[in-house]
């Protein structure tokens, strides 16, 4: 009989008394496996029951942890500036639910109640006018639902504080397929408490400025305007005369597209730091 490490090593097939010997000692690991398969087992059981119980245990903790939250102990003021902090800079904010304030609505109960309660969250805006020609019906919606945003963003949240407001709109369609006429209506209702306001690209804009005086725009600070390059010569000679450019704060003028020169306008000039 050959050395059964011979087996391990070569193709030497081993006679009967060989098998017999082989299949003894596979026999033989075979039932240790098994008994440390079993064991293996059991420890899996218990690791789950114990997973299990520390899973109810986190579970049933997590309300006392939350109670005891640092933030939870903050004084709402302070909760007030820090979610006033956390607005873009450099920009006015969008109705993005991605970023502040809209953002801070979706956290939890306490933090929408906060901020809906917060004016200051919501006296500023940036809205984009948007159209699809070969989406009208989508368009149509997203433009219906913009202006409800809006309209609840600056009659509702923003309280009685001076607005700043953006109003884009980045591209040229026929007038009978604008849709932003709801919006602007609603910016145009604000008026009175306008601070910071810029219209770029906006149809009809200039027409609806000939109409505002002076005295409906008591805090006007800073005001852009980028007409639409379809505005009509009439809409322009209505604008140079308005008197919403002699609006007693008004510090800032920015006039820029087919606009003719500022020198021709009747402006408050010792009140302007900045053209």
């Amino acid at each position: 009989m050959i050395s059964l490490e011979e087996f391990f090593t070569t193709n030497q097939a081993p006679n009967d008394e060989e098998q017999k010997i082989l299949k003894h000692l596979v026999a033989e690991y075979d039932d240790k496996l098994t008994t440390i398969i079993n064991k293996i087992s059991d420890l899996e059981a218990q690791l789950q029951i114990l997973n299990d119980e520390k899973t109810a245990i986190l579970e049933a903790v997590a309300p006392f942890k939350r109670a005891l939250s640092p933030f939870r102990q903050l004084p709402e003021d302070i909760v007030r500036e820090i979610f006033v902090a956390c607005l873009p800079t450099g920009r006015n904010p969008t109705m993005s639910h991605t970023e502040a304030p809209v953002l801070l609505t979706r956290i939890s109960s306490a933090t929408r109640r906060i901020s809906l309660a917060t004016p200051a969250l919501w006296a500023a805006i940036h809205i984009p006018i948007v159209e699809f020609p070969e989406r009208m019906d989508y368009a149509k919606s997203v433009m219906a639902a913009r202006a409800k945003g809006v309209k609840e963003w600056l009659l509702r949240r923003s309280g009685s504080l001076p607005l700043h407001i953006s109003v884009h709109h980045s591209r040229n369609y026929p007038l009978d397929n604008y849709l932003g006429e709801e919006t602007i209506d609603i910016v145009m209702s604000c008026c009175s408490r306008w601070r910071n306001v810029s219209f770029s690209n906006l149809p009809n804009i200039l027409s609806r400025f000939s109409t505002m005086t002076a005295h409906d725009v008591p805090f006007l600070d800073s005001l852009s305007v980028q007409p639409d390059q379809r505005s009509e010569r009439e809409d322009i000679k209505h604008w140079k005369s308005t008197s919403i450019l002699m609006a007693p704060n008004l510090r800032r003028l920015s006039l820029s597209g087919i606009v003719p020169r500022l020198s021709e306008y009747s402006v408050n000039w010792s009140n302007l730091t900045h053209i």
